[in-house]
C-alpha cells in the first residue's frame, strides 16, 4: 500500500534560511555539513509544518526565560528577513498530490506575539499548485484535514512515529519536550483510547463529586445528630391547652405576645420570652410609677417644643395685637407727611401737596398758592437766565463778525459808521435782562423762605406726634405676633396651663436672641421644679417594655397577674409542641442523611469497580500496542547495540494490572529487576530511543516519511553499519530524511543505499550557503 511522501520542500525566512528549496523524491535524503548551517532548522521547519508547534522550544522557554513575556523580534524569523515566514511542501501518494503551507504573516509578528511558545500566528493553508499560493485556502480544522490525508491522531503521533530529534531520549527518559511526560503516555494514543480515557476522566470526576457529596452529607449528619440530642433533652409534656390572647396594646405586637412566639429557628429564644413576660409582671406592680414617669416625660418633651418657646416669648403680649395695629395705622400717614416735610423748599413740587392737606388744615390753601407761585418764579428765573446766556453768546459772535466786516450789520445789513454803537446796543439789552433777573430772584428767595419756614414748622409738629406714638408702638413685636397669629389660641391655652403652676410668664418683650433664650430657660427651670418625684424601684428594662408594648399607663390596669400566668403557660405549651415537632423533623432528616450516606458509599464501590475494569481494559490495549512492536524492538535494539550483550536485544516489559499508570520498562533479560536505562551510557540510550522509534514507525506509521536528526553522533562504526542495514532493509519502503555533520558517514550511508538499489540524495548545506553568498 502506498503512503504519503514529501516530493518538494520550500522555505522562506525561517530560522537559518532566507530561502531554501529542494526536490525530495528519493528513498534517502541526507543533510550534511558543519554545525550551524541549518540541519536542525530544516527538521524544525518540518515539525512546525506538520505539528503546528515546536514542543522542544516551548518546554525549554520557561526555565531559560521565566520572566520574559514578549520580545521585539521573532525567534523563528531569519535575521534580516522582513517578509512572511513560509514553509511549503508538496506531498505525493501515488497519483495523488497535495500542497500545504505553514505561514506566519509579517503583520502578526508583533511584540506580544513574539514569545517563542506562541505558535498561533502560524496558520496552515492548502493550494492546488506548489508555485502559486495566490488562491490558497486556510485550513480551519487541522485535525480533520490531517485525518483525511495522513491518518487519525497524526499530529499526536508525529513525535513518536515520524520525527526523532537530535540526541533525543524523550521516548526513553521523558524530558517534557513532548506533550506527555511518561513512556506509556507518549505511545498510548497510537491506538484510539480517546473514548476509554474520556470514560476514565468521567469516573474520576464522579469520584470527586461523590467525595464532595459524602463530606457535605457527613457534616449535615453530624449537625443533625447534635440537634436531635439537644432536642431530646428539651422534650417536656405540654400543659392544658390555652387559646391565644393578647396582653399588649401597641400597634406593633412584641414577639412574646404574638400568636407564634417561637419558631424552629427561634427555639432558643424560649428563656427570653419567659423573661419578657415576667418583666411584664414587674411593670404591672409599678404601674403608678410608670404613670409618674410618663407624665414627667411628656412635660419634659413639651419643654423642648417650639410652642413652649413661643408661649414664653409672646403669650403675655398677645392682648396688645389690636392696639399695636391701631398705632401702626395712625403712624402710616404721619410717616408720609414726614417724608415730604423733610424735603428742601427748592425741591418741593405741587404734586407733593396732597400729602400735606390734612396736616396743614386751614393753612393748606395759602401754602398751596405759595408753592405754585414758587414754581412759577423758578420757571421764569430759568427762562430769563437762558435769555441772558443767549444774549452774551450773541454779543461775542457779533463782536467777532464785525471785526471781519466793518461796513454793515451782520443782522440787518445796515451800515454803521462806528462799530461801538452796535456793541453798546447789545450791552444795554443785556443790562435790562440782568435787572429783571435780580427782581425775579428777590421774589423767588422770599417765596422759598416762606415755604421752608412752613415745612420746618410742620416737620417739628409731626415729629412730636410720631414720638408720642412710638412710646407705645413696637413694630418688631407686632411682626412677631402676626407671624404666629394662627397659633394664638394654642399659645394662650399653654400660657393658662403654665400659670396654673403659679409660674408667671415674662411681661417684657425680648427683642434679641440672647434675651429670648434667657426668658425661655428661666421658665423651663421653674417648670422642671414642678415635676413629680420619681423613685428607683422601676427597672429601666421594664420601662422600655412599656414604651414598646403599651400606649398609655392606664392600659396596665387591664393586665392581671392571672393573665400573665396564662401567658406563661401559653408560651410553654407552644415551646413543648414545637420541640416535639422539631425533634421529629430533625430525627427524620437525620435518618434520611444516614440513608444518603449509605447510598453514596454504594456508589463509591461501583465507581471503584468500574474504574478498575476501565484501567484493566486500558492497560490491555496499551500492552497490545507494545506487543505489536515487541519483537521488532528486540531485533532493532540488538542491531543498534552490537557492543552490548553481544548483540542480544532489549526486552519490553509492562506489567498487567488495573493501575492507572503501570510503567513501561526496558530489561536486558526477562525477570531482571532493574530498568536497562539505569546502566546505559548516553550513546546507548540514544541508540535505544532510535530502536524504539524505528519499531513504532515500522508498525504504526501511516506515512512514508521518517525524520531523524543526526542519529550517528554517538555511534561507533559497527553500529553505524547496523543502522544502514536496518534502514535500507526494514525501512526500504520509507522516505528517510536524516542529517549528519560527518561527510564520511553521509557517503557511507549513500553507498549502502545504492548497493541496495535505492535512490538517494545528499544535500550539503555548506555548499548551498556558499552558492547563496556567491549569487
Amino acid at each position: 500500500m502506498s503512503k504519503w511522501r514529501i516530493n518538494r520542500l520550500k522555505i522562506n525566512g525561517f530560522k537559518a534560511f532566507y530561502s531554501f528549496e529542494e526536490q525530495y523524491n528519493n528513498n534517502l535524503i541526507i543533510y550534511d555539513g558543519p554545525n550551524g548551517f541549518g540541519k536542525t532548522s530544516l527538521f524544525d521547519a518540518k515539525q512546525l509544518l506538520f505539528r503546528g508547534q515546536l514542543p522542544r522550544i516551548a518546554a525549554r522557554l520557561k526555565p531559560v526565560t521565566p520572566n520574559k513575556h514578549s520580545f521585539k523580534s521573532n525567534l523563528y524569523r531569519h535575521n534580516g528577513y522582513t517578509g512572511d515566514i513560509r514553509i511549503i511542501a508538496e506531498l505525493t501518494n501515488g497519483s495523488q498530490t497535495i500542497n500545504i503551507m505553514r505561514k506566519a504573516d509579517a503583520k502578526d509578528m508583533k511584540a506580544k506575539k513574539n514569545k517563542p511558545s506562541e505558535f498561533s500566528i502560524f496558520k496552515l493553508y492548502q493550494s492546488e499548485k506548489f508555485d502559486d499560493w495566490s488562491s490558497a485556502v486556510e485550513i480551519l480544522d487541522e485535525n480533520a484535514f490531517w485525518k483525511q490525508y495522513l491518518g487519525g491522531n497524526f499530529q499526536k503521533n508525529f513525535d513518536v512515529l515520524n520525527y526523532l530529534q537530535q540526541d533525543s531520549k524523550a521516548l526513553i527518559i521523558p524530558d517534557g519536550c513532548c506533550e506527555d511526560t511518561t513512556r506509556t503516555k507518549q505511545i498510548e494514543h497510537l491506538i484510539n483510547l480517546d473514548e476509554l480515557n474520556a470514560r476514565l476522566d468521567n469516573i474520576r470526576n464522579l469520584k470527586l463529586a461523590r467525595k464532595q457529596a459524602y463530606d457535605h452529607e457527613v457534616k449535615i449528619r453530624g449537625t443533625l445528630k447534635v440537634e436531635v440530642e439537644q432536642l431530646k433533652l428539651q422534650l417536656s409534656t405540654p400543659g392544658q391547652a390555652i387559646e391565644y390572647f393578647r396582653l399588649t396594646t401597641n400597634d406593633l405586637i412584641p414577639i412574646w405576645d404574638s400568636k407564634t412566639p417561637l419558631t424552629t429557628e427561634r427555639l432558643n429564644d424560649y428563656p427570653n420570652q419567659l423573661a419578657s413576660v415576667n418583666l411584664l409582671e414587674t411593670l404591672v406592680e409599678h404601674s403608678e410609677e410608670v404613670a409618674i414617669r410618663e407624665r414627667n416625660r411628656k412635660k419634659s418633651a413639651f419643654l423642648k417644643t417650639e410652642d413652649f418657646v413661643l408661649t414664653v416669648r409672646l403669650a403675655s403680649h398677645i392682648d396688645r395685637l389690636k392696639s399695636l395695629r391701631e398705632l401702626r395705622k395712625q403712624r402710616k400717614p404721619l410717616e408720609k407727611v414726614i417724608m415730604v416735610a423733610k424735603k428742601n423748599a427748592t425741591e418741593l413740587k405741587e404734586v407733593d401737596l396732597p400729602q400735606l392737606k390734612q396736616s396743614l388744615a386751614d393753612e393748606f390753601d395759602k401754602f398751596s398758592k405759595l408753592v405754585k407761585q414758587k414754581e412759577q418764579l423758578q420757571t421764569y428765573q430759568s427762562t430769563i437766565g437762558n435769555t441772558k446766556t443767549k444774549a452774551l453768546e450773541l454779543r461775542n459772535k457779533l463782536k467777532t463778525t464785525i471785526s471781519e466786516n466793518e461796513n454793515s450789520c451782520p443782522l440787518c445789513g445796515f451800515n454803521y459808521n462806528e462799530q461801538q454803537l452796535l456793541l453798546d446796543a447789545i450791552d444795554v439789552q443785556t443790562k435790562q435782562i440782568e435787572n429783571e433777573l435780580d427782581r425775579n430772584g428777590k421774589k423767588l428767595a422770599d417765596c422759598l423762605k416762606k415755604t421752608g419756614s412752613t415745612l420746618q414748622t410742620l416737620f417739628r409738629r409731626i415729629q412730636k406726634q410720631l414720638e408720642k406714638i412710638d412710646k407705645e408702638f413696637n413694630p418688631k413685636l407686632l411682626q412677631d405676633i402676626e407671624a404666629h397669629e394662627h397659633q394664638i389660641n394654642r399659645l394662650l391655652a399653654i400660657a393658662s396651663r403654665v400659670r396654673t403652676l403659679n409660674i408667671s410668664l415674662p411681661e417684657e418683650y425680648a427683642e434679641t436672641t440672647e434675651q429670648q433664650n434667657e426668658q425661655v430657660e428661666d421658665i423651663r427651670q421653674k417648670i422642671l421644679l414642678t415635676f413629680e418625684p420619681e423613685n428607683d424601684s422601676l427597672p429601666e428594662q421594664a420601662l422600655a417594655m412599656f414604651y414598646s408594648a403599651f400606649k398609655d399607663p392606664e392600659e396596665l390596669k387591664g393586665v392581671t397577674l392571672e393573665s400573665i400566668k396564662k401567658k406563661l403557660n401559653y408560651i410553654h405549651n407552644e415551646y413543648s409542641n414545637l420541640v416535639s415537632k422539631t425533634h421529629e423533623q430533625k430525627l427524620k432528616a437525620f435518618n434520611q442523611s444516614e440513608a444518603r450516606i449509605t447510598a453514596i458509599n454504594k456508589v463509591d464501590d461501583k465507581l471503584k469497580n468500574t474504574e478498575k475494569q476501565l484501567n484493566n481494559a486500558r492497560n490491555t490495549y496499551i500492552n497490545q500496542t507494545l506487543g505489536g512492536i515487541e519483537l521488532l524492538f528486540h531485533i532493532y535494539s540488538g542491531r543498534l547495540l552490537q557492543n552490548m550483550q553481544t548483540g542480544l536485544g532489549i526486552f519490553l516489559e509492562r506489567a498487567d494490572g488495573t493501575q492507572k499508570d503501570t510503567p513501561l520498562q526496558f530489561k536486558t533479560a526477562r525477570g531482571n529487576e532493574h530498568d536497562a536505562v539505569l546502566s546505559m551510557s548516553s550513546g546507548q540510550i540514544s541508540a535505544l530511543a532510535l530502536s524504539l522509534f524505528l519499531a513504532l514507525n515500522k508498525k504504526y506509521a501511516e506515512t512514508a516519511f521518517v525524520f531523524i536528526d543526526d542519529p550517528t553522533q554517538c555511534m561507533d562504526e559497527i553500529n553505524i553499519a547496523s543502522l544502514s542495514d536496518l534502514l535500507r532493509v526494514e525501512l526500504r519502503d520509507r522516505q528517510v530524511i536524516m542529517s549528519t555533520h560527518e561527510q564520511d558517514i553521509a557517503n557511507y550511508l549513500i553507498y549502502r543505499y545504492s548497493k541496495a538499489g535505492l535512490s538517494h540524495k545528499k544535500i550539503n548545506l555548506l555548499k548551498k550557503h556558499r552558492d547563496v553568498v556567491t549569487n
